[in-house]
């Protein structure tokens, strides 16, 4: 009877130690579950960052390109001014040479 008592209690000790071997492994599964679902959640994140920093991209080079092309419409806005002005301003002293 005393060897019957003994291999309850050595049984009921395993089971106990499985039992909480089984509860670990589930706190592990949980975790790495957290950790997974955090791991995609910061993707979906980083993927939707991207795509906002790629259409404000893409509007800094549209205004970069815009920009370009007024700086050379002035640009050559101004040559024409600088010539036509010289040309009256030799013209205007041509004319007071000749007087």
């Amino acid at each position: 009877m005393e060897q019957l008592t003994n291999n309850f209690k050595d049984t009921k000790k395993a089971l106990k130690k499985h039992i909480q071997e089984v509860r670990h492994v589930e706190q592990q599964l949980q975790q790495i579950q957290k950790s997974e679902s955090l791991s995609r959640m910061a993707g979906a994140i980083a993927h939707n960052f991207n795509n906002q920093l790629s259409v404000v991209l893409g509007n800094l080079i549209a205004l970069c390109v815009a920009l370009r092309e007024i700086r050379n419409i002035l640009v050559n806005l101004w040559f024409r001014e600088c010539a036509e002005y010289s040309q009256v301003f030799y013209f205007k002293n041509k004319s007071h040479f000749d007087l």
